[in-house]
């Protein structure tokens, strides 16, 4: 048989009273270990459960903090040195010795340490520059522009013919009057 149990918690009445009412105590030492599980249990589910409007409830996931602009940068970059440590390893040794030679790196090694020479030397990934190296020679400087009465001006550029050579052999010279079959005539003598 359903009893029928309290009335539900009002806000003029507190929650710790209604619990009392709804659930009995045990009255024996077997029973209490047991009613006590299940009271903990029911005044778990009693308690109500959070709403996204309750003040002062932090409800969602924390936002995410803020970077500075020089963190951010280091962790960009960071992201994109493993990148290109990734796209390099898969390179064949001859591969990866071509291009330290290229950056002016020594070529001698195991792969490990070409790649690493390799993602060490390629610095500015948003400008395209390479990190200069030890090696490397200083840039030119530039010639400071000169008035154009003190220097003459340059002679002009020879025109050079462009020539494009096919490998293919051209097809021959296409006659005025092309037959593609022969012609008799059916009636009437030969000429």
């Amino acid at each position: 048989m359903i009893r029928p149990g309290p009335p539900p918690p009002s806000p003029s009445r507190p929650l710790r009273s209604w619990l009392e009412e709804a659930i009995p105590l045990p009255t024996s030492r077997s029973a209490m270990v047991g009613a006590d599980l299940a009271t903990r249990l029911a005044r778990r589910i009693a308690l109500p459960a959070p709403a996204c409007d309750d003040l002062g409830r932090d409800c969602g996931p924390l936002q995410p903090t803020k970077l500075s602009a020089a963190e951010g940068s280091q962790r960009l970059g960071r992201q994109l040195r493993a990148f290109v440590a990734t796209v390099v390893r898969a390179r064949t040794m001859p591969e990866l010795r071509e291009e330290c030679r290229l950056c002016s790196l020594s070529a001698n090694g195991q792969k490990e340490e070409l790649v690493e020479r390799i993602t060490g030397a390629i610095g500015g990934f948003s400008s395209g520059r390479l990190v200069e190296t030890q090696g490397s020679t200083p840039p030119r400087r530039r010639l400071s522009i000169k008035s154009s009465e003190e220097t003459p001006p340059p002679p002009p550029a020879k025109r050079r013919r462009l020539s494009v050579k096919s490998p293919e052999v051209p097809p021959p010279e296409v006659k005025a009057e092309q037959r593609l079959l022969s012609v008799r005539r059916l009636s009437g003598p030969r000429r």
